[in-house]
C-alpha cells in the first residue's frame, strides 16, 4: 500500500462517490469500514448496491471533510447485495483527479450576481447555461464578460431533471475562459445544505443512468 494513503483517516460514515474507470458514476455510498486494507463500502441511502464483477477496478471520491476530499482506485475483492469490498486501493494524483467527475447538462439559469463588478449594473441579472455539474460545483455558459474570479454568484431557476424541482446554487467564480459564443465559467458551490447535496445527487446519478441506457439501446 502507498505510505501517501496511511496518511488519511479514513472513519466509518465518510461519503464516498463510486465511479468505473471512465468516470461514470454508479451510486452514492458511504464507508463501512475501513481496516488499512480493505475498503468496505455501502450504498448512502440504504439501498442495495449494484451487482459488481470479482476484482473489476473502480474509482471514489471520499469526502474526508467539509474541504478536504481524497481520490482512490480500488479493487473490488467481495460483494453482495449491501456492500463492496476493496482491496489495492491506490491514491491517485492531482493530474489524474483533474477535470473528472462532471455531468453533461443542458439548461438555463437566471444569474444574480451577489458581489462582484456586475453588481448595481444593467448586467447584474442575466440568462445562463449550465453546460456540466458535479457534487462540488458548476460550468456557466453566458455572454456576459463581467465576472472575475472571487465573484458570488446565484444561480436560480435550474432544472437538472423534472423529477427534481428547480435546484437554487450559491457558488463562487473559480476562473473564467472566453469562447467563441460565450464565456464560460468555473464555480464552486457555497454553503450547499446536505439536503439540497442528496438531492443533487439523485439527479446527476439519474442522468448519467439515462445516459447509459441510451448507450446501450445504440448498441442494439
Amino acid at each position: 500500500m502507498p505510505e501517501l494513503l496511511k496518511d488519511f483517516k479514513i472513519a466509518p460514515g465518510t461519503t464516498c462517490e463510486v465511479y468505473t474507470p471512465g468516470n461514470d458514476q454508479i451510486f452514492l455510498g458511504k464507508v463501512s469500514a475501513y481496516d488499512g486494507e480493505n475498503l468496505t463500502i455501502v450504498d448512502r441511502s440504504g439501498r442495495e448496491v449494484p451487482s459488481a464483477i470479482f476484482k473489476s477496478v473502480i474509482k471514489l471520491k471520499l469526502y474526508l471533510s467539509d474541504s478536504d476530499a481524497a481520490f482512490l482506485q480500488g479493487q473490488i475483492t467481495g460483494s453482495n447485495d449491501e456492500m463492496w469490498r476493496l482491496n489495492e486501493l491506490v491514491l491517485l494524483t492531482a493530474e489524474e483527479n483533474r477535470g473528472e467527475f462532471r455531468q453533461r447538462v443542458s439548461c438555463r439559469t437566471l444569474i444574480h450576481c451577489i458581489s462582484g463588478r456586475a453588481v448595481g449594473t444593467d448586467q447584474e441579472v442575466v440568462y445562463g447555461r449550465l453546460a456540466n455539474i458535479s457534487s462540488g460545483g458548476v460550468l456557466v455558459g453566458t455572454k456576459v464578460r463581467i465576472y472575475k474570479a472571487g465573484d458570488l454568484l446565484q444561480l436560480g431557476e435550474v432544472e437538472i431533471i423534472p423529477e427534481e424541482r428547480p435546484f437554487q446554487f450559491l457558488c463562487e467564480v473559480r476562473w473564467a475562459e472566453i469562447d467563441v459564443k460565450e464565456t464560460l465559467y468555473g464555480c464552486r458551490f457555497v454553503d450547499l445544505s446536505a439536503r439540497e447535496q442528496d438531492r443533487l445527487y439523485r439527479a446527476i446519478f439519474a442522468l448519467q443512468r439515462k445516459a447509459m441506457q441510451q448507450q446501450r439501446n445504440l448498441r442494439r
